[in-house]
């Protein structure tokens, strides 16, 4: 029979297992619906807590029914120790990935595993056979987790203040995270001080394990809290785009129209003068053309938003020379492209995506040339870093006015009042590179030219 004290914590390991569980489902869920990488860490962070606490609980059983360091016990306080150290490794990844707006490394996930069992083998083996090393094997099997998971959480909670500060739900996780991880340091202190024999003047009684309950309910709110906030904002986001785009396409597309109705009217008046017909045909021609790329632009802007990103291994470098090849045709003699290729170009991401984004910032490069100088050129620059595949794209052309560079991107925004452009070209390129993990940036000088520097990141 298990005393009431002891039973009294089982339920809370228990308890706090299919907390780990209701929040994992519904983090996987809305990471289904979002597909925001760092709430899939964070549910994986909680799939391996729900295993820790399942692994305490089974431990804490067999206190009961296995005398000594039986090898079933010895399994089970492994496995319970390499989910607690992955648990928060999993829960730094969504807090990195989510702060700094990229992947954690498939290799560092990989080695996050096998240093966990690893250190969890050494922790449980060392003195497990020695009869008088009882504090010891509690210190290492207990206290040493409690101040690894302590000291994370406390990292993560300081991450989160520092880079995602917006919305209630982050607070929630802010102050869950900090009051959890110094939980985990007075349990990891406290053995500490029990190991050398001294006296702890902040033990808190067993009945305090149901803070850490409260806690990590407050966590798993607060994450399921700031994603929908997430993604009301992104809806906000998009019924503003809707009624900008709406509003705009169709005055894009009635403008040519009415202009075409103009000159037909003057047609119909002027049909014996033959040079005027044809100027005038030649005027509706073009009025055409004009809401044909409107209307091209919104389709392949809508194609790109519903197709699903499929990563493929892309060798960027081979891909600008597709696209200079086709430039060079009917830009011979008029702009000159210069190359300064790193080797090591090759990285994971979405063809279609990169090829629009680069597509689009290379055509308008070419498009705003200064028609009166003598040597237009293009410098096309690739570089590996750290973060990804830097992409930039540098030219001399007319340059743009600093007054307009922070809306350049905007949704049928044009710097240039003399552009015949959709207005949707740079808006394509942002959004396609969001699509895809990565960010473009621009310094441009009027009369001088402008640079977009493209930073496409790794697709897992």
């Amino acid at each position: 029979m298990l005393a009431e004290s002891t039973l009294f914590v089982l339920v809370q390991y228990v308890a706090q297992a299919v907390l780990a569980l209701v929040i994992v489902l519904l983090l996987r869920r809305f990471y289904a619906d979002s597909d925001r990488r760092g709430f899939r860490a964070w549910s994986w962070s909680w799939l391996a807590l729900m295993i820790h606490m399942i692994g305490s609980a089974v431990s804490l059983w067999n206190i009961q029914h296995f005398h000594g360091e039986h090898p079933f016990r010895l399994g089970v306080s492994i496995l319970t120790i390499a989910a607690s150290l992955l648990q928060v490794f999993w829960l730094y990844a969504g807090a990195f990935e989510l702060a700094y707006n990229r992947s954690v490394k498939f290799s560092s996930k990989r080695w996050a595993l096998v240093f966990a069992i690893l250190i969890s083998t050494i922790l449980v083996f060392a003195y497990a056979y020695d009869p008088a090393a009882g504090t010891v094997r509690v210190f290492l099997r207990v206290g040493v987790r409690s101040l690894v998971v302590g000291t994370f959480y406390i990292i993560c909670a300081i991450m989160v203040y520092r880079f995602i500060k917006t919305g209630i739900g982050i607070k929630f996780i802010l102050v869950a995270f900090l009051f959890y991880g110094l939980q985990q340091l007075n349990y990891g202190i406290a053995s500490f001080f029990f190991l050398n024999g001294w006296q702890y003047p902040f033990i808190l009684p067993f009945y305090m394990g149901s803070l850490d309950v409260a806690l990590q309910a407050v966590m798993g709110l607060g994450m399921i809290i700031n994603l929908l906030e997430m993604e009301r904002m992104n809806l906000q986001k998009a019924n503003n785009e809707l009624d900008t785009f709406l509003y705009r396409s169709s005055h894009d597309l009635r403008a040519p129209l009415t202009t075409i109705l103009g000159v037909v009217d003057i047609l119909k008046r002027e049909r014996d003068s033959k040079e005027n017909a044809d100027r005038y045909i030649d005027y509706i021609l073009d009025r055409v053309l004009k809401a044909d790329s409107v209307i091209n632009d919104i389709i392949h802007l809508r194609r790109g938003q519903k197709s699903q990103v499929q990563p493929v291994e892309i060798n960027v470098n081979e891909l600008l020379e597709e696209f200079i090849r086709r430039y060079e045709t009917l830009w011979s003699g008029r702009i000159r492209f210069e190359r300064d290729y790193d080797q090591s170009a090759t990285i994971r991401s979405d063809v279609d995506r990169l090829s629009v984004a680069l597509d689009n910032v290379l055509t308008n490069a070419m498009a705003y040339r200064r028609a009166e100088h003598n040597d237009s050129w293009i410098r096309l620059k690739t570089k590996r870093t750290q973060e990804g595949l830097i992409v930039s794209i540098i030219d001399n052309g007319q340059g743009i006015a600093e007054k307009h560079l922070t809306r350049i991107f905007d949704m049928f925004y044009r710097a240039n009042m003399q552009s015949e452009g959709s207005g949707l070209g740079l808006y394509m390129v942002k959004d396609a590179l969001s699509d895809i993990n990565s960010t473009i940036d621009v310094h441009s000088e009027v009369g001088v030219g402008t640079t977009f520097r493209l930073l496409i990141r790794q697709l897992v």
